[in-house]
């Protein structure tokens, strides 16, 4: 899965923000990383190995034990539709769009951020994959990679990077 993802204690996309609707996941990381990390995050993600790429946004409030995050997948070159796996209510309560993803978070520390991303159908498989990220945090930006599996253990990678914005 090419999980447009990740960033610092969280991210979410940003291809249409008013098609967000997310849903809080919880962060793993004490107040003070957490505090650190605060603020709207922008960037995006590619994979030569899947030829997808997008944007990526997360917002992460100050004081919070949770941010909110979704990613949007977007393949070049193509006209397959990514979507999530389950589209029942649980997707639905953190998106309006079947191609936002939502973003769980694993661990979080000063310097480093990982995850997982919602599982989605993956158009060059038509199966159900799922992608975990990792990422070094460095001020105000986030560069990682991500790894999607697919079903029979088919893997491919990328790498996403995201840049905090001033206010």
């Amino acid at each position: 899965m090419d999980c447009r993802i990740v960033l610092a204690a969280g991210l979410a996309l940003a291809a249409g923000c008013g098609h967000l609707r997310s849903s809080p996941v919880p962060l793993h990381g004490n107040r003070e990383v957490v505090a650190s990390l605060a603020g709207k995050w922008r960037g995006e993600y590619e994979s030569a190995e899947s030829g997808r790429g997008g944007s990526i946004t997360f917002v992460l409030r100050a004081g919070s034990d949770s941010a909110t995050g979704d990613v949007l997948m977007e393949p070049r070159g193509s006209t397959a539709v990514i979507q999530a796996a389950d589209l029942g209510k649980q997707h639905l309560a953190h998106a309006t769009n079947s191609q936002l993803l939502a973003i769980s978070f694993v661990g979080l520390s000063s310097d480093e951020v990982s995850g997982a991303l919602e599982p989605y159908i993956a158009p060059d498989c038509t199966c159900t994959v799922s992608t975990t990220f990792r990422g070094r945090v460095a001020g105000d930006s986030i560069v990682g990679t991500y790894t999607t599996t697919a079903p029979m253990l088919t893997t491919q990678r990328g790498r996403w990077r995201m840049i905090r914005e001033r206010p």
